[in-house]
């Protein structure tokens, strides 16, 4: 059985503290954080553990397309505000030492999700 990303870096600890670090960087920036008025964080953040683990392989791998539009439709996410959350989350990556191959594979399946996220 091949190892995945998500075991080869140390599972959920470091997925954490990824996660915790992108949302920082996010919060930092107020064309990102009103994307986020009225989400409890905490909520989200335990959320995003949850997808940034299946984007690093760990299964289930039950994200659905359908599922993740509904959640974001509202929301009126431009085409640059998601690059922008691209760019913070392999800056988050690259703090953790992720391997470069490494994070084009995990950049690879979030941009993968960018038509059903980013609505305008």
């Amino acid at each position: 059985m091949a190892q995945t990303l998500f075991d080869k870096y140390g599972g959920v600890p470091v997925v954490t503290r990824i996660v915790r670090d992108f949302y920082k960087r996010v919060m930092r920036r107020p064309n990102l954080r009103r994307y986020f008025e009225l989400v409890p964080l905490e909520r989200l953040i335990h959320h995003q553990i949850r997808f940034v683990s299946m984007a690093m392989g760990k299964p289930p791998l039950n994200y659905s397309d359908a599922g993740l539009h509904a959640a974001h439709a509202a929301r009126g996410i431009t085409d640059a505000s998601f690059e922008l959350m691209i760019a913070l989350f392999t800056d988050a990556l690259h703090a953790e030492e992720i391997e470069p191959d490494d994070i084009a594979q995990i950049v690879a399946v979030l941009r993968a999700r960018k038509p059903v996220v980013v609505s305008r």
